[in-house]
């Protein structure tokens, strides 16, 4: 899967210059930096984002 289209399916978009991945969800709209590992920890914690998703995620990150 394209790394855009793991990003639509989360409803996230990467900010590359601010270095921040904004979650676009109504009942959340926070951004968080890319450069830490705090990205997956708040899909899972807050939003119960699959592993398989977080895994993938986690892939598009370090490309």
């Amino acid at each position: 899967m394209a790394a855009m289209d793991i990003l639509a399916n989360l409803q996230l978009y990467i900010d590359y210059h601010a270095h921040a991945l904004i979650y676009c969800r109504d009942e959340c709209q926070c951004a968080l930096s890319i450069v830490c590992s705090r990205v997956r920890t708040h899909l899972r914690d807050k939003h119960h984002v699959p592993e398989h998703a977080r895994r993938c995620l986690t892939k598009v990150l370090k490309s």
